[in-house]
């Protein structure tokens, strides 16, 4: 089933997004004095309760939101207190090789481009959706910018599903790589959608066969 949104309550989230955003940069310039700041730092705890109030309204609009935030061992640490305070239910330290979709990537982002320009694209035979701003992408100058911003912008996941599903009525989804994280993320967002999710031989072969049904 569709969803739509009322445009004031758009406005106030991109709003909610931009503050958000301000917020963290904000407390990012602090913890680089050191290691100095801790969540008992009066300034620092007072900027993380700031954060976790402007998305609030958010939360309580759409009730749920999931991101992603980045940022030093003792700001993501003082992070966690104090969002799960403010009504959001879980909040975990993610296992990653490196800093992918921040600013922190920022000089593989400037390598990636130099890259893509030396490759030659063709206009692809079937729609690809980017997550990066859910959005289709044909035309080769596309291409090459949307996985470019892949390095360092923020995943649209929640809003590339709602295209996949309720505009081009996708009614199956293959997850390629182990764990079914994936799958269960759109179990959360459009409930009841088949996703299967292939890892090994065996999670091949069922797929197949449920492709073939």
């Amino acid at each position: 089933m569709s969803q739509s949104f009322d445009p004031i309550l758009s406005a106030e989230y991109e709003e909610s997004r931009r503050a958000g955003t301000e917020l963290m940069t904000r407390i990012a310039a602090l913890l680089r004095v050191g290691r100095s700041y801790s969540v008992q730092n009066q300034l620092f705890r007072q900027q993380l309760e700031m954060f976790a109030e402007t998305l609030a309204p958010y939360l309580r609009q759409r009730g749920e939101m999931l991101f992603v935030a980045y940022g030093g061992e003792i700001f993501l640490d003082g992070m966690r207190v104090t969002i799960t305070s403010h009504g959001f239910r879980m909040a975990k330290t993610l296992n990653v090789a490196g800093a992918y979709h921040s600013r922190l990537m920022n000089p593989a982002f400037e390598k990636l481009g130099e890259v893509l320009q030396q490759i030659t694209f063709q206009p692809p035979s079937f729609p690809v959706i980017c997550n990066v701003d859910a959005c289709k992408v044909s035309e080769p100058d596309e291409i090459r910018q949307s996985l470019q911003d892949q390095v360092t912008g923020t995943v649209c996941w929640t809003e590339t599903q709602e295209l996949l599903v309720d505009d081009l009525h996708c009614d199956l989804f293959i997850e390629l790589g182990p764990g079914g994280v994936l799958c269960g993320l759109l179990n959360r967002t459009r409930k009841g959608t088949v996703c299967v999710s292939i890892s090994d031989c065996a999670t091949l072969d069922a797929a197949v066969a449920l492709i073939r049904a």
